[in-house]
């Protein structure tokens, strides 16, 4: 990836010249070396011909530099669209759910933001959140729960174990109405962070193990069971570890929660390794991400057993007002149009209806085979969703124009061949390049610099049959990429004929962020050679601190890796101890441990092995008798703070030895000390046998000095001048 210099003319002539001083010492007999001389001509050809290889071999395309990339594990960035939550409040008190179908465009001004899963809002309000804990127990009602800052949910004095007095820490969200069942509900949480330790993010694809525990229940009946019933959940706070939303499903009915008029959702805190007691400041029914994306064109492919009674359901917003064609698979698994069927659309239910007359086709296939295709597109590109014929010709070539610019993962073709009158088609998926494509690879490429669509040669990418209007779109949608980066409040309006959606309030939450475009190879190379000086993988002990300082959800304060001794006493570098101390915690809990090892294990090499042990913690009391200067007024509080501090700095490398000069050279400084008549250092019973005749400790690798107590006794000294 890094090329040659070029060579000018001038590093031509430096090699001539150092070939000319080399005769002399092959061949003393040839003395003369001017121009005219057939040697020097040959010389110089040659010297011409190492230009022209070394040029040669500087010279690598795009493409193959894409190559080199990919087999070193690096993958272009796709372009995408921004990312943020929304919170929509229904207006109609009269429903008591509404549905918002998959792909809902929601509006920024000419942005449009949809959601990836069909989503249920809950008309059900929250009336009280009710707080039950040893410390406190109380109600608070929904108007006036914002006023306040934060609120401890499981109380403000959580041992963070399982409490061994066995009393309850729980909350209760009570709603006013009915919990649908088998709904898939939202609940936003917004956790307190002001003066919070910053913690490491953790991403969806991270092996995190949890450092909380908490059960959520219902009341109401479960199979035909009336009382309180556990709910799945998915949990993206984590356990109360960041913001986020809470998504669950009632699997029974709920019912009024004793005399009350409330149905009650409780969560029961189990055990926790947090490092702090988890505060909320809001809660938020009805929130759920959106993305900058525009679908034009999107395809739902249904299983044999997904049929019901005939007919079939699609839940996204462009079947509900665009246009269909539905394919069905044939006994040579290709999609074929197909043409007898009734649609019908309810825009409340958010779902397009779709009535066969015949299913026999069915018959030929098993229970989880793909059976029916349903191709719902826009009419913007409705004109467009043919692409063109295919010619049986390579390296076809077909120009488009698009608005803007397609989401790479959502741009796919259907490309037919004619089988017995009838066109059957398959789904070609876009690449990069047909560099690494065999020759039935069914791929296209997009070149957006020219707006072409290209495909292969039947070498490299497999070429269309000589087929009729056999290239058509079955997946399309645009991006406005990083310009779709906005901030919160800007999402106001949405496209639906639905009259409960369209007069309910909507609040864009957060900042939408994450919108970037298609990356260019001048930027991978650069994150290229980024991640080789970052690099990911541990092979050295500063390896292991980079990567461990990442560990998700954890907030690190000090670490150590140490390599064991071999029986040579020499530093073994196939086992490793790893000391990690977290913020507000001398000891490292098992999840913290795990979180740690899953950090590791990934990028460990295969020979070495580990463990994890805590830091062990010297107590050190220090007793000092001191002459002062008369003049000055004696504080403790002073010496203390010097001697504070010069722990402080010895602690931020673990094992460091505690010299008793040093201590003494500390208190010493202090303005109102004239002269130290006796200082002592002692430590704990357990680390006596750390203590040398010097009065120094010499502590283990993994040692990490507490200042315990500070006594001294003040004398004035009256000898002073």
């Amino acid at each position: 990836m890094i090329k040659l210099k070029n060579f000018d003319e001038q590093n031509i002539e430096e090699i001539l010249n150092d070939a000319k001083n080399k005769i002399n010492y092959f061949n003393p007999e040839w003395t003369y070396k001017g121009e005219s001389d057939p040697g020097i001509t040959i010389l110089e050809l040659l010297v011409w011909f190492i230009k022209i290889q070394r040029e040669y071999i500087n010279q690598i395309s795009p493409m193959a530099e894409m190559k080199l990339l990919k087999l070193l594990g690096i993958k272009p960035k796709r372009n995408c669209g921004s990312k943020t939550l929304i919170n929509i409040n229904i207006k109609n008190s009269n429903v008591f759910f509404a549905n918002i179908p998959k792909g809902t465009k929601f509006l920024a001004d000419e942005l449009i933001f949809e959601n990836k899963e069909q989503e249920y809002l809950l008309n059900s309000k929250i009336v009280s959140v009710k707080f039950n804990n040893p410390e406190f127990v109380s109600e608070i009602k929904y108007d006036k729960f914002h006023e306040q800052k934060s609120f401890y949910i499981f109380g403000n004095e959580l041992s963070f174990k399982s409490d061994s007095n066995n009393s309850k820490r729980e909350f209760y969200i009570n709603f006013d109405r009915k919990i649908p069942k088998n709904k898939k509900i939202n609940i936003y949480f917004e956790v307190f962070s002001e003066n919070l330790i910053k913690k490491n993010p953790v991403n969806n694809d991270d092996l995190f193990e949890p450092l909380s525990y908490v059960k959520w229940e219902f009341y109401g009946t479960k199979n035909s069971v009336l009382g309180w019933h556990e709910i799945e959940i998915k949990d993206f706070t984590y356990g109360f570890l960041f913001s986020g939303i809470v998504s669950f499903k009632m699997s029974g009915r709920t019912k009024k929660f004793n005399s009350s008029d409330y149905y009650s959702i409780k969560v029961t805190f189990l055990k926790s390794d947090h490092i702090f007691c988890p505060q909320i400041t809001k809660i938020i029914p009805n929130v759920f991400e959106v993305e900058q994306i525009d679908t034009h064109c999107e395809k739902v492919i249904f299983k044999k057993n997904e049929f019901t009674n005939k007919k079939i359901e699609v839940f996204t917003h462009l079947s509900l007002y665009g246009n269909i064609i539905i394919y069905k698979k044939d006994k040579s698994k290709m999609w074929v149009q197909f043409e007898k069927i009734k649609i019908s659309r309810n825009i409340f239910k958010g779902s397009t209806q779709i009535v066969f007359e015949n299913i026999d086709f069915l018959d030929d296939f098993e229970s989880n085979d793909e059976v029916l295709m349903v191709v719902s597109y826009s009419n913007y590109i409705k004109s467009q969703m043919v692409i063109g014929h295919g010619s049986g010709f390579s390296s076809q070539l077909f120009n488009v124009t698009y608005k803007n610019t397609p989401v790479f993962e959502n741009f796919e073709l259907m490309v037919g061949e004619e089988k017995d009158d009838k066109i059957g088609f398959e789904i070609w998926k876009r690449t990069d390049d047909f560099f690494s494509c065999g020759k039935n690879d069914k791929k296209f490429v997009f070149e957006e610099n020219i707006s072409s669509i290209i495909f292969g040669d039947n070498v490299n990418g497999k070429y269309p049959k000589n087929c009729k209007n056999s290239i058509r779109i079955c997946s399309i949608a645009f991006t406005s990429e990083e310009m779709s980066n906005i901030k919160s409040g800007m999402i106001n309006s949405l496209e639906s004929e639905n009259y409960i959606l369209r007069n309910s309030e909507i609040i864009q939450l957060t900042d939408a962020k994450g919108g970037r475009k298609n990356e260019k190879l001048s930027d991978i190379k650069k994150r290229a050679l980024k991640l080789f000086a970052d690099k990911e993988n541990i092979i050295t002990l500063d390896d292991y601190k980079k990567v461990i300082k990442k560990t998700p959800g954890l907030s690190i304060k000090n670490l150590k890796i140490i390599p064991a001794l071999n029986n040579e006493g020499n530093f073994c570098s196939r086992f490793i101890y790893v000391v990690v101390i977290c913020e507000n915690m001398k000891y490292l809990p098992e999840s913290y441990k795990k979180n740690v090892m899953n950090q590791i294990e990934k990028r460990r090499l295969v020979c070495t092995a580990l463990k994890i042990i805590d830091a062990d913690y010297i107590y050190v009391t220090i007793d000092a008798e001191i002459y002062t200067k008369p003049k000055f007024k004696a504080s403790t509080d002073v010496i203390e703070e010097k001697i504070k501090k010069f722990f402080e700095e010895i602690n931020l490398e673990m094992g460091k030895i505690l010299n008793y000069v040093d201590v003494h050279e500390q208190v010493n400084k202090v303005e109102f000390v004239h002269f130290i008549k006796y200082l002592n250092i002692k430590t704990d019973r357990k680390h006596t046998n750390l203590m040398n005749n010097s009065n120094n400790i010499i502590a283990p690798p993994n040692g990490v000095y507490i200042l315990e107590k500070i006594n001294v006794e003040y004398l004035v000294s009256v000898n002073f001048r």
